[in-house]
């Protein structure tokens, strides 16, 4: 008797849980788990925060381009590079030096220290560090599938590259004919 009641409720919790959270094999996952490690997410974020701010939607459109523009790398010479590599070559904050680009190369993958310089901005970086988790996890749909560029009012895309509405973006987002 026992056994079949701690059975059962073994059965009626699998069927809940499973219930509450959707398989993740329902989850597109915008690369492969192996290239996301937290250094890598590290990275992604220190990137999203120099490319955009604190701004979420061009966080979540910026990270979805990045994948996509990796992909495309992988398919035509698969292990060329990793996905944290991709990030760090495309994302102009990762590769200068101002005293900007310098702040944003220092947040760390973890709670910000509780006081001095950083202490403002904590919850700001645990909001991009959970959507990057989400994100990595496949728990955030791509804004604009057709991106595969972006870049600020500054930036001269080619002539093939056209704008296209990603939200409530501060970045202009890209889609490009021949691709």
């Amino acid at each position: 008797m026992k056994t079949k009641f701690l059975l059962t409720v073994s059965i009626l919790l699998s069927i809940s849980s499973s219930a509450a959270a959707p398989a993740r094999a329902d989850r597109k996952q915008p690369v492969p788990e192996t290239q996301l490690d937290d250094q890598t997410k590290l990275t992604l974020a220190q990137a999203l925060v120099g490319e955009a701010d604190w701004n979420a939607p061009d966080h979540v459109a910026i990270s979805w381009v990045l994948a996509k523009r990796w992909q495309l790398i992988e398919e035509k010479a698969p292990g060329k590079m990793t996905f944290e590599e991709y990030v760090r070559a495309y994302a102009a904050p990762l590769k200068t030096k101002s005293a900007r680009t310098k702040w944003v190369q220092a947040l760390p993958w973890g709670e910000l220290p509780p006081d001095g310089k950083l202490a403002p901005f904590t919850k700001h970086w645990d909001r991009v560090r959970e959507l990057v988790e989400q994100w990595a996890d496949g728990g955030i749909p791509d804004p604009c599938p057709q991106a595969v560029h972006y870049g600020g009012a500054m930036d001269h895309p080619g002539k093939a590259m056209k704008p296209v509405n990603c939200g409530k973006t501060l970045n202009i987002f890209y889609s490009q004919h021949r691709w």
